[in-house]
C-alpha cells in the first residue's frame, strides 16, 4: 500500500465528507472485520489486508490469533462505537 501523509489524509477526509454531504448523507458508520487468524485461503481480494499476508505466511496452522487478542479488538471496537461487520476465520 502507498503511504499517505497527514495533509493528504485530511484532504481525502474532506473530499469524502463533501461527497457524503452532496449525496445527502449526514452521518457515516465505521465498520470493521475481525479476523480470527492472519491466514486466508482465498487471499486474492484487492481491498483486504489479508491478501497482502498470504505469501508471507509459511505455516497457516500457526497464523491463528490468541482468543484474548480477538476479544480485546472486539472490546475496542465496541468502545469506539464501530460496527463489527463480520468475523472471518480465513480457513475453508
Amino acid at each position: 500500500m502507498n503511504n499517505i501523509n497527514s495533509i493528504e489524509a485530511l484532504e481525502l477526509i474532506t473530499k469524502a465528507n463533501n461527497l457524503s454531504l452532496k449525496k445527502g448523507y449526514d452521518e457515516i458508520s465505521l465498520e470493521r472485520a475481525v479476523f480470527l487468524s492472519w491466514w486466508c485461503d482465498k487471499g486474492d481480494c484487492k481491498f483486504c489486508y489479508m491478501s497482502t499476508q498470504k505469501n508471507k505466511i509459511k505455516d497457516p496452522t500457526k497464523a491463528k490469533r490468541r482468543v484474548n487478542n480477538i476479544l480485546a479488538e472486539a472490546e475496542m471496537c465496541s468502545r469506539l462505537g464501530w460496527n463489527i461487520e463480520f468475523l472471518y476465520g480465513g480457513y475453508k
